[in-house]
């Protein structure tokens, strides 16, 4: 019996990285911040949304090409498989 991967956005990975890039969004929008936060603590969050945002992008891009790979090798397998 053949499996077939999930569409992306049924899978964990997809909702991961949708989480990252709300915490992202909403700290490069300033919501974490405070009316009186130092001008050194609004960049920290800045840069900390948008490490969180590309972290949870790299990982969601490898996660779903990892997939998509260990799918097309076993396809190659079975078909070379069948050759012999």
């Amino acid at each position: 019996m053949e499996e077939t991967p999930k569409p992306g956005w049924q899978t964990t990975e997809f909702y991961t990285m949708l989480g990252a890039n709300i915490i992202g969004i909403l700290a490069i929008s300033g919501v974490f911040n405070t009316a009186d936060s130092a001008a050194v603590i609004e960049q920290f969050n800045l840069l900390v949304g948008g490490i969180f945002g590309a972290i949870g992008n790299v990982m969601y891009i490898w996660s779903r090409v990892a997939v998509k790979k260990s799918k097309v090798d076993a396809e190659a397998k079975i078909k070379i498989a069948k050759i012999k």
